[in-house]
């Protein structure tokens, strides 16, 4: 393989350069457009009647005067209600929900009194 910058042994053909060509541009060599003027062009009538809401038609009055920000967070609130009720239904899921329920220092003081009382009864000797 030989390097890219490398000139080769035989010369190459040159290929002989197009002249450019001037073309006189007359009324009849102009390209004429298809499209109509803007005058002929026919305009979208205008809709004077409002949209309609597609629902079923039961709307409370509630849901009129939230935002969509406010119903996104109620929705939410109610999914994840939902979805606790559901996994706190039998006694390991009661479990569990208590467990989620503390904090992180509540964790850290029942692990050590657990600690200690473990520490306690083994040290304890019996003769």
């Amino acid at each position: 393989m030989g390097l890219c910058a490398s000139k080769s042994d035989s010369p190459s053909p040159k290929v002989a350069a197009a002249s450019p060509k001037t073309v006189k541009r007359t009324a009849n060599t102009v390209n004429k457009s298809k499209s109509k003027p803007v005058s002929q062009v026919k305009k979208a009538p205008k809709v004077t009647s409002k949209g309609n809401k597609l629902s079923d038609g039961t709307t409370d009055e509630k849901d009129q005067i939230l935002s969509p920000k406010e119903a996104a967070r109620l929705a939410a609130e109610k999914r994840q209600q939902e979805a606790n009720e559901k996994l706190t239904k039998g006694e390991l899921g009661k479990k569990l929900a208590s467990e989620k329920g503390k904090s992180y220092r509540a964790q850290v003081l029942e692990d050590a009194e657990q600690k200690k009382l473990e520490k306690q009864t083994a040290d304890l000797t019996y003769d």
